[in-house]
């Protein structure tokens, strides 16, 4: 069921744009070095999450049913995984098949690392999957600088409109297990991320951006907890106006507080938070004014 589910998913996509009065994509270009995108007009993004394959035949069962025809369907100037790119079993020819099969679409893509990737047996490391995210051409991707503590891919993509940045897509590595459960977004990446926001003001006025990684907060399952008070869920949940279904509880940290929402609030300038991970929940809402 699980394999089931996780290549199911590859077909609930989130897309979303940036300075769009309507739905059409205008050009844009990619720096892979500085890890920017440049656009003209408007700028589409899709998110995919958890496609998770284990095999050669399931990872081309996931694109050739699912994925293509999204992509396709969306025609998107950038795509975003948010983790479980492939599964814990997989080989390094699966994981082959995996980026070849992202670099056919010739777009920029940029992705995290979630839970599965970082328990595989058969040498598909982190390392391993950073080193040939770095060498792909169309991925845009930095393993960071928490490396030494397994904290693999945390980095900024630019999006410039002419010569000025109007958003940072800011990445993150939600890390893997701890022993009470998932792990969290450490204190050194908290850091970081205030960093990221604090250096990149534009006339005193921090840039807006995203946020990206595999985990969900706890702030998720406070979001969640809200709705139920609201509306006396049972599960599966439709939530109102179209925004989404939630076919399972909120698996977030073990953590009762990662400090990251608080400090996402309190600088004002991350606008939406994106994450993949669990496998019957797909919604959009907004909690505490962020998406």
């Amino acid at each position: 069921m699980r394999k089931f589910l996780a290549i199911i998913l590859a077909c609930l996509t989130c897309v979303f744009c940036i300075s769009c009065s309507d739905d059409s994509t205008g050009n844009s270009t990619f720096d892979k070095e500085t890890l920017t995108i440049t656009y003209e007009k408007n700028l589409k993004i899709v998110q995919l999450t958890d496609i998770q394959g284990g095999t050669v035949e399931e990872i081309q069962s996931a694109f050739d049913n699912y994925v293509d025809k999204a992509i396709e369907k969306t025609n998107p100037n950038l795509i975003v995984l948010t983790g479980d790119n492939v599964d814990e079993n997989s080989t390094k020819e699966v994981f082959a098949c995996f980026v070849e099969e992202m670099e056919k679409f010739k777009i920029p893509w940029a992705p995290v690392f979630g839970n599965h990737d970082d328990e595989n047996n058969n040498g598909v490391t982190k390392t391993f999957m950073a080193d040939t995210f770095e060498n792909a051409e169309y991925c845009l991707f930095d393993r960071g600088d928490f490396v030494e503590s397994n904290c693999v891919g945390n980095y900024v993509v630019k999006l410039k409109k002419k010569n000025d940045i109007k958003y940072n897509l800011i990445f993150l590595d939600s890390n893997s297990y701890v022993s009470t459960g998932y792990d969290a977004i450490h204190s050194e990446q908290i850091e970081w991320y205030k960093d990221v926001v604090n250096s990149t003001k534009v006339g005193g006025n921090v840039i807006p951006s995203m946020l990206f990684f595999h985990i969900p907060i706890p702030e998720y399952a406070l979001a969640f907890f809200e709705y139920d008070l609201n509306y006396d869920i049972h599960l599966p949940f439709t939530l109102p106006d179209g925004k989404g279904f939630i076919g399972e509880r909120v698996s977030h940290p073990s953590v009762a507080n990662t400090g990251l929402f608080s400090v996402v609030t309190s600088l004002g300038s991350t606008k939406a938070i994106f994450c993949g991970h669990d496998h019957d929940n797909y919604c959009d809402v907004d909690y505490q004014g962020i998406r």
